[in-house]
């Protein structure tokens, strides 16, 4: 699947936590505003506890959000929603 993240429109993300470029896409939707649907989710692993808090800070001028071990710009137009299977 190929997204171009740097379009006009605002592309949806769509993966699952089983996708092997989750984490990849978590960080593109982050980094440049998308929106990223999460499918299939059964159980939220702690590591996006910062995601889901929204927890962001400041560091020389830019906006920053941890993700795992990553620190990631963070683009206020970013949105995750996440469905289950039921």
């Amino acid at each position: 699947m190929k997204l171009h993240y740097h379009s006009e429109k605002r592309k949806l993300v769509n993966t699952s936590f089983g996708d092997r470029d989750f984490l990849q896409h978590l960080i593109n939707a982050i980094r440049f505003g998308l929106p990223l649907l999460v499918q299939d989710v059964e159980k939220i692993d702690p590591f996006l506890n910062s995601v889901l808090n929204k927890e962001v800070y400041k560091k020389g001028g830019r906006v920053l959000m941890r993700v795992g071990d990553q620190e990631v710009e963070y683009f206020d137009t970013f949105k995750m929603y996440m469905i289950t299977r039921d």
